[in-house]
C-alpha cells in the first residue's frame, strides 16, 4: 500500500510536471504578439491646427526599412510598410531612423500633451516596438528616444527628448514585442520648421541594469534592448510617429494672360466683355512635397464664381505636369466666354498627398471680374504715328467697353503731354463718347496738325481715357501711349529684295548689314528668265511715285521688270530713259518683278554685283538702292552647304585659321560639303563630271599656277573617290572636297574654281557646265625672319673699313618691313643697310630674300691677333602691330685683325696695352725686383753663415792661443797627437 501510494504521488508530480511543461511551450507559441497597446489607442484629435493661411492635418510617419539615399538605420517616411521586419539592439550604439533631406520647408506640429501641463505643452507620440530580455529575472532596460531637425549644413535643434523604462524578460523559450507609446513632449510654440535641405531624425539609444552580469544558470549572459520597425512579422501594426504637418505648403498656384512667365506679374482684374485674345486665363501651379515627389497623388485647381458656381474644375493628367527641381509644373488656360458675371471670383489650389484622405486646399488672392472697362488701341494696330512740317496726321483710336452686359458708360479722352501754341491737337468729340452697352465699340479720331519746325517735337503722346457711368462716378481710368516718327513730306523707300519663290529676303535697304551681297544667285543660261522680287514701301508721309535703274550688271546680262499685281511689262519712259512705279498712298507697298537672263558670252564673267536704285519723284536726292549677285549657270549649279569654318563668314568663305588640322603633315586641311544640282534636262540619267581644281586652266593661270600645287581630294559622302557622277533634271547630289595648301600661301584671299561639267558632251560650245568659286582666306602669320653671312670673313688692318654682303630672309607669309642694325665693340663702327638707299629700313617681300651690305670700320689701335664679333639685328616693323623681340633675328659676324707691320704691331700693343700683356710686363718687373733683392738677402745670409760657422769651429775644437815660443814635446804626447790624426777622414 505504502508502494503504491508512493507510486501516486509521484504520479502526480509527474503530471503537474507535464501541465507546466504544457503551458510553458504554448505561452513561448504567443510571446511574439503584442502587448497591451495598441495603435488606435493614441487619443484622437480633429483636424483643427494651422499655421498661418498653410493648412495641416495629421500625419502618420512610418518607421521603416533603411533607405540608402536617407541614410541611418531606419527610413522615417509617409508610405505604410510592405516588406520585411527588422530589430535591432539599442545597447552599443544609438540608433537612428531619418527622413530624406526636404525639398522645401516643412511645418511639424505637436499635438496636446495629453499629461495636461497647460495649453502651451505639446507633445509628438511615438508608437514603437520595443523588447528587453536578460540572462536572469529583475533587469531594467531603459531607453532614451530624442527627437531633432538636422539644417542642411549640419546643426540640428533637439525638439524633445524622453525616456521608457521596458522589464528585461529572462524568459528561456522567448521573448515578445511590446508597442509602447513614447510622448515627445515640449512647452513652447507648437509648430517647429524643418528648413528645405534639412531632415527630421528620431534616435533611440539605451542602458540595462543586465550589462556586465554572467547571467542565470539557464538563461546565460542574454542582456538586449532592442527596437522593432519595419513590417512586423506577427502584427498589423507598426512603428509610427503622428504630428500636424502639410508637406506641400510650399505649393502655389498663379492667373495670368496667356503667355506669361512665371516670374511675370500676375493679372487679377479681367473684364467681360474683352477683346478675344485678351480673356484668356493662365492658370500655372507649382507644387512642391517636401517628402518627394512620388508622395504627391493629385492636383487640381477650382474657380469659383460669385454665384457659387465653378467654370474652372480642372484636375491635371501626368501629361499636363512635369518635374522642376523635384516640384511638379503645370500650366491650363480658360479662355472664358464674352459676357461672364462680374464680381469676385475664388481661385484656390487643391494637392491630394499620400497620406489623404482629403487634400490640402490653398488660397489664392481674390480675382475680380469688373463691371466696367476701357479697351483703348490705334485703329491702324500700330504703335507709332508719323509728323511732318506742316502737315496733318489723323490718328483712329478704337474705344471698347469691355465692362459688363447692360451697362453704359460716358468716355473722356485728352491729350496729356504739354504741347506749345503752334500744335493743334483736337477729338472729333470734344464732349465725350457714350458707349451703351458691354462688348460695343466706336471709333475716335485725334487730329494732330503739326508746325513748321519739329527741332522740340514730343517723342509721343499720351492720351487718358476716363470712364464714368450713368450716376456720374469714374470708374475706368487708363492711358495710351502713341509714339511719334519725324519724317519728311518725301523720304526714301524702303526696299526688300526676295528670291524667285518669294521666301528667303536677298536685301533690305534698312539694313544692309545683315546681308552678303556676295552669295550667289542662280540665273540658269538654258532656261527661262529668272524672276527676282522687289517691294517698295513709301516711308514719306506724302504720297508718293518713284523712279528706278539699274546702275551696276554683270556685262551681258538682260533684264526687264513687271508690275507684280497686274503682269504687265514696266516700260522704260522715253523721256528720262528711267522707269517709274505708280503713285503710292503713304505707309503702302508696291511689288515689282525683275527678270534676269545671263550673258551668253562664255567670255563674260559668269557673277558680278547687280545694282537697282530707286529714287523720290517728289524729292530725286531722296534714294535707296537694292543689291545682288546673279551667278550664271548652265544646266549644273553647285553650292558648298557645309566648310570647316562654319557659316558665320559665309558658306564658301573659307578662313583657314579656324579649319582644325586632322592629320599631322606639314599641310593646311580645308574640308567642305558641296551640293550640286542639275538645273536643265529631262528625266534621264546624265553624267557629270568633277575637275580637280589641280588640273582646271582657269586655277593654272591665276596666282602664277600656285594653286594647281595644292592637293584637292573629291570623295562621296562615304570617302570614296567619286569623280563622275549621275543625275536628273531637279536631282541633286552631295560630295566632298578636301584641300591641302601647301606650306608656303601668301597670306590673301584666294579663289580658286571647282568645274563640274556635262560628261556626255565634249563640245565646249554646247558643253553645260558650272564654275563654283570658293574663297580660301589665309591669315597674317608670325614673322619668320633669317639673316645669312654672304661674303667670307676677312681679316683687317686697325682703321680699316670693309663690306660684307649679308642676306636677309623672309619664310612668312606676308611682306615684311624690318629695321637693320648691328652692334659693335667700342672703338668700332659698323653700319648695316640697303647698298641702293643707304637706308636701314628694308623691305622683305613674304616667301623672299634681300641682300644687304654691313660695313665695317675696325678701331685705329686694334691689335693684331684680336677676334672680334660684330651682331647684325633684324626688327620686323608694322603699321598695325607690334612685334615683340622675340621675333627679331641675328646674326654673328666674327672679324680678326692681322698686322704685319712689326713696328705698327708694337706700337698698338703698346698703346692699347692688352690685359695679359699688361699682367705680363708686372710680373716680369717683380721678377727682376725680386732677384735683385734675394741676392742682396742671399749675400747678406753667406756672410753672416761664413761667421757662425767660424765661431761654431772655434767652440768645437777649442784651440790653443798661437804659438809665440818653443816648446819641447814629450814622445807620448806625439803619440797621442798621432793617434788623434788618424781617426780624422779626408773628404774628397
Amino acid at each position: 500500500m505504502e508502494l503504491t501510494a508512493l507510486t501516486q504521488q509521484v504520479a502526480r508530480k509527474a503530471t503537474l510536471v507535464s501541465l507546466f511543461l504544457v503551458f510553458v511551450m504554448f505561452s513561448s507559441l504567443f510571446a511574439s504578439m503584442s502587448a497591451s497597446y495598441n495603435q488606435s489607442n493614441l487619443q484622437e484629435e480633429s483636424p483643427i491646427f494651422h499655421t498661418g493661411e498653410v493648412p495641416v492635418k495629421l500625419y502618420n510617419i512610418f518607421i521603416d526599412k533603411r533607405n540608402s539615399t536617407a541614410g541611418g538605420d531606419g527610413y522615417l517616411t509617409t508610405k505604410t510598410p510592405n516588406g520585411d521586419q527588422s530589430n535591432e539592439s539599442a545597447l552599443a550604439e544609438t540608433l537612428e531612423f531619418r527622413t530624406r533631406n526636404l525639398l522645401s520647408d516643412m511645418p511639424i506640429g505637436g499635438r496636446q500633451a495629453s499629461g495636461g501641463g497647460g495649453s502651451a505643452n505639446w507633445e509628438i507620440p511615438v508608437s514603437i516596438y520595443l523588447r528587453a530580455t536578460a540572462g536572469s529575472q529583475g533587469n531594467t532596460a531603459t531607453y532614451t528616444f530624442t527627437l531633432r531637425i538636422e539644417s542642411e549644413g549640419g546643426s540640428s535643434e533637439t525638439i524633445s527628448t524622453a525616456q521608457k523604462e521596458q522589464s528585461a524578460c529572462s524568459d528561456l523559450f522567448g521573448c515578445g514585442w511590446n508597442q509602447e507609446i513614447v510622448r515627445m513632449e515640449w512647452i513652447g510654440e507648437q509648430y517647429k520648421t524643418i528648413p528645405s535641405g534639412g531632415a527630421l531624425t528620431l534616435s533611440v539609444s539605451a542602458e540595462s541594469t543586465c550589462e556586465g552580469q554572467g547571467g542565470g544558470p539557464i538563461g546565460g549572459d542574454r542582456c538586449e534592448a532592442e527596437v522593432m520597425w519595419g513590417d512586423p512579422d506577427d502584427s498589423d501594426d507598426y512603428s509610427m510617429l503622428e504630428f500636424w504637418s502639410n508637406a506641400a505648403s510650399g505649393s502655389e498656384v498663379r492667373i495670368f494672360s496667356e503667355g506669361a512667365l512665371w516670374t511675370d506679374p500676375e493679372n487679377l482684374q479681367w473684364y467681360p466683355n474683352a477683346l478675344p485674345d485678351d480673356r484668356s486665363m493662365e492658370f500655372k501651379i507649382n507644387v512642391i512635397d517636401a517628402l518627394g515627389r512620388e508622395d504627391i497623388t493629385q492636383v487640381s485647381i477650382q474657380l469659383r464664381s460669385p454665384d457659387g458656381s465653378y467654370p474652372v474644375d480642372h484636375t491635371f493628367t501626368n501629361a499636363e505636369l512635369s518635374s522642376d527641381d523635384g516640384g511638379l509644373v503645370g500650366s491650363f488656360i480658360w479662355s472664358y466666354p464674352a459676357g461672364i458675371e462680374s464680381g469676385v471670383y475664388a481661385l484656390t489650389l487643391s494637392v491630394l498627398d499620400i497620406q489623404g484622405p482629403n487634400p490640402f486646399v490653398f488660397e489664392h488672392d481674390d480675382v475680380v471680374v469688373e463691371k466696367y472697362g476701357v479697351d483703348v488701341r490705334n485703329a491702324m494696330d500700330r504703335n507709332t504715328e508719323y509728323i511732318a512740317p506742316d502737315q496733318t496726321t489723323p490718328i483712329s483710336l478704337v474705344l471698347r467697353h469691355t465692362g459688363s452686359d447692360g451697362s453704359s458708360i460716358d468716355i473722356e479722352l485728352a491729350v496729356q503731354t504739354s504741347l506749345d501754341s503752334s500744335w493743334l491737337a483736337q477729338f472729333d468729340r470734344p464732349e465725350g463718347y457714350t458707349i451703351s452697352d458691354g462688348g460695343n465699340e466706336l471709333t475716335a479720331i485725334l487730329t494732330l496738325q503739326a508746325p513748321s519746325e519739329l527741332d522740340n517735337a514730343p517723342p509721343r503722346l499720351d492720351i487718358s481715357v476716363r470712364a464714368y457711368n450713368t450716376s456720374g462716378a469714374e470708374v475706368h481710368y487708363t492711358t495710351i501711349q502713341i509714339e511719334l516718327e519725324k519724317i519728311g513730306v518725301y523720304s526714301p523707300p524702303m526696299l526688300s529684295l526676295w528670291d524667285s519663290d518669294q521666301e528667303n529676303q536677298i536685301y533690305n535697304s534698312s539694313r544692309p548689314e545683315s546681308f552678303d551681297v556676295t552669295e550667289p544667285q542662280f540665273v540658269d543660261d538654258l532656261g527661262p528668265p529668272t524672276p527676282f522680287y522687289i517691294d517698295l514701301f513709301n516711308t514719306g508721309f506724302d504720297s508718293d511715285s518713284f523712279r528706278f535703274e539699274v546702275t551696276e550688271k554683270p556685262r551681258g546680262t538682260v533684264y526687264y521688270f513687271v508690275d507684280n499685281q497686274t503682269g504687265q511689262m514696266i516700260n522704260q519712259d522715253t523721256e528720262d530713259g528711267l522707269w517709274h512705279t505708280p503713285t503710292m498712298p503713304r505707309h503702302t507697298t508696291y511689288t515689282l518683278a525683275l527678270y534676269l537672263n545671263p550673258s551668253s558670252e562664255p567670255d563674260d564673267p559668269d557673277y558680278d554685283l547687280m545694282e537697282v536704285e530707286f529714287s523720290s519723284a517728289g524729292n530725286t536726292t531722296l534714294s535707296a538702292i537694292v543689291q545682288f549677285t546673279p551667278h550664271r549657270t548652265n544646266g549644273m549649279q553647285a553650292v558648298v552647304e557645309f566648310d570647316c569654318d562654319g557659316a558665320e563668314n559665309g558658306l564658301g568663305h573659307i578662313e583657314s585659321e579656324n579649319c582644325l588640322n586632322d592629320d599631322s603633315d606639314e599641310y593646311i586641311d580645308i574640308r567642305m560639303r558641296i551640293k550640286a544640282t542639275q538645273t536643265s534636262g529631262d528625266q534621264s540619267l546624265d553624267s557629270w563630271r568633277i575637275v580637280n581644281p589641280g588640273d582646271y586652266e582657269r586655277n593654272a593661270e591665276a596666282e602664277e599656277g600656285r594653286y594647281t600645287l595644292w592637293e584637292y581630294i573629291i570623295t562621296d559622302l562615304n570617302n570614296d573617290p567619286m569623280p563622275l557622277f549621275q543625275t536628273t533634271s531637279g536631282e541633286s547630289v552631295e560630295f566632298w572636297l578636301e584641300i591641302h595648301l601647301t606650306n608656303q600661301v601668301l597670306a590673301d584671299n584666294h579663289t580658286i574654281y571647282l568645274r563640274i561639267e556635262d560628261a556626255d558632251d565634249p563640245d565646249p560650245e554646247s558643253q553645260r557646265f558650272f564654275d563654283l568659286p570658293i574663297s580660301i582666306e589665309v591669315g597674317e602669320g608670325n614673322p619668320a625672319l633669317k639673316i645669312v653671312q654672304v661674303s667670307a670673313n676677312q681679316p683687317m688692318l686697325p682703321g680699316d673699313t670693309t663690306d660684307y654682303t649679308m642676306r636677309l630672309k623672309n619664310e612668312g607669309n606676308t611682306d615684311m618691313q624690318v629695321v637693320l642694325s648691328a652692334d659693335s665693340p667700342d672703338g668700332w663702327t659698323a653700319i648695316a643697310q640697303n647698298p641702293d638707299t643707304q637706308s636701314s629700313l628694308v623691305l622683305v617681300p613674304a616667301f623672299d630674300e634681300i641682300t644687304f651690305t654691313l660695313q665695317v670700320t675696325s678701331a685705329s689701335d686694334a691689335r693684331h691677333g684680336d677676334f672680334h664679333t660684330i651682331t647684325v639685328v633684324g626688327q620686323p616693323q608694322s603699321f598695325t602691330t607690334g612685334f615683340s623681340d622675340d621675333f627679331n633675328t641675328d646674326s654673328d659676324v666674327d672679324i680678326r685683325v692681322e698686322i704685319n707691320d712689326p713696328v705698327m704691331r708694337i706700337t698698338n700693343e703698346l698703346s692699347n696695352m692688352r690685359t695679359t700683356t699688361m699682367l705680363m710686363l708686372a710680373g716680369f718687373v717683380i721678377l727682376i725686383v725680386a732677384a735683385i733683392a734675394g741676392r742682396r738677402r742671399r749675400a747678406e745670409a753667406w756672410a753672416d753663415m761664413e761667421e757662425e760657422y767660424e765661431e761654431e769651429l772655434d767652440e768645437e775644437y777649442d784651440l790653443p792661443d798661437a804659438v809665440t815660443e818653443y816648446v819641447a814635446v814629450e814622445p807620448e804626447d806625439e803619440e797621442e797627437d798621432d793617434d788623434f790624426l788618424d781617426e780624422i777622414e779626408l773628404v774628397d
